[in-house]
């Protein structure tokens, strides 16, 4: 039986695919703190529970990519 391991953190890549956004466009949103994420040395990670909540509490919850993650 497989198991598919489920995400807690998505990487900046990860939601320029499922917002289709540029990747300076994704780091200015974090940098501004308009996503929230933590930086880890270098790298920033968003937890997927906050970025799910990002979705609906800027009403793109409607982007299938946005409903609880699909990557």
């Amino acid at each position: 039986m497989e198991s598919k391991e489920t995400k807690l953190v998505y990487t900046p890549k990860d939601i320029q695919k499922m917002l289709s956004l540029s990747k300076s466009a994704v780091y200015n949103l974090i940098r501004d703190g308009s996503i929230p994420s933590v930086k880890i040395g270098h790298s920033y990670r968003v937890g997927v529970t906050q970025f799910n909540q990002w979705c609906k509490d800027n009403a793109i919850d409607k982007i299938p990519a946005c409903d609880m993650g699909s990557l």
